[in-house]
């Protein structure tokens, strides 16, 4: 926490990938506030991350994107 205290300036949006179950989200949106916590996982995580951000209540925390590294990135043309 101490490290990223000295690296954040409290004004950002941090993408999570892989977030799991959410509660690491929660967590560090506790502790800044200021951040927007963005949270993204595969489909079937997406439930239980809702869960979590919905009992914290915190205004920094946005819904849950829908994530999956394995899947093929889109190509622009």
């Amino acid at each position: 926490l101490a490290i990223l205290r000295e690296h954040l300036g409290g004004h950002e949006r941090i993408l999570e990938i892989g977030s799991g179950t959410g509660q690491h989200a929660v967590y560090f949106a506790r502790c800044f506030p200021g951040i927007i916590w963005q949270t993204s996982d595969r489909e079937e995580n997406l439930q239980g991350i809702k869960a979590w951000l919905s009992e914290a209540g915190l205004s920094n925390t946005p819904a849950p994107l829908h994530l999956d590294v394995r899947a093929s990135w889109p190509e622009e043309t």
